[in-house]
């Protein structure tokens, strides 16, 4: 594991740390192709030199934790379930451990096309 994620991990409050460590999983699990860093206050995930924060990441804020994706190529039905979009990347807003939709989370990354 990447120095600078764990040590990102550890100044995560409990139940923030707790969320990020099971989208941690999830990704690893099923995308273990994309290479973890860490990018501008962020877990990464598939990040190269176009593109440092990759094809997805994970971030703590107070309340919760996002799990962002790249959204260009993402079909319609993935992208209704995303919470919000942007013009590069669209994000899920987990504010509990039973929030995690691990079928609906490995659905979304696998679609990405990056």
């Amino acid at each position: 594991m990447n120095l600078k994620v764990e040590e990102y991990i550890d100044r995560q409050e409990t139940l923030q740390k707790e969320i990020i460590k099971k989208l941690q999983s999830i990704i690893k699990k099923n995308c273990s192709k994309w290479d973890e860093g860490f990018f501008g206050g962020s877990i990464t995930y598939g990040a190269d030199s176009k593109n440092k924060f990759g094809k997805a990441y994970i971030v703590g804020l107070k309340d919760h934790v996002n799990l962002g994706i790249i959204v260009k190529g993402l079909p319609e039905n993935i992208l209704k379930k995303l919470n919000k979009i942007g013009k590069i990347t669209g994000s899920i807003e987990i504010k509990s451990l039973d929030e995690i939709d691990e079928k609906g989370i490995i659905n979304i990354i696998k679609s990405v096309k990056l």
